[in-house]
């Protein structure tokens, strides 16, 4: 069994480079799909929290509109 420690420790591994590549980009592929989803999240609440606003203002303005 191989353990691989983070952060520059001792590897013991018989792995090769184009080994460790994969290893890479996949690891940083993993970082941008975690990111883009964090993103994606806030972009959709904060999208649903404007469409919330504007549907008040409108409810608003049209309470308003017929009282007068």
């Amino acid at each position: 069994m191989y353990v691989l420690e983070s952060r520059g420790r001792g590897v013991n591994t018989p792995f090769s480079g184009s080994r460790w590549e994969e290893i890479a980009v996949r690891g940083f592929l993993d970082g941008v799909v975690r990111g883009a989803k964090t993103v994606m999240s806030r972009v959709e609440l904060g999208g649903a929290l404007y469409l919330m606003a504007v549907i008040g203002v409108l409810l608003t303005s049209r309470k308003e509109g017929s009282k007068g």
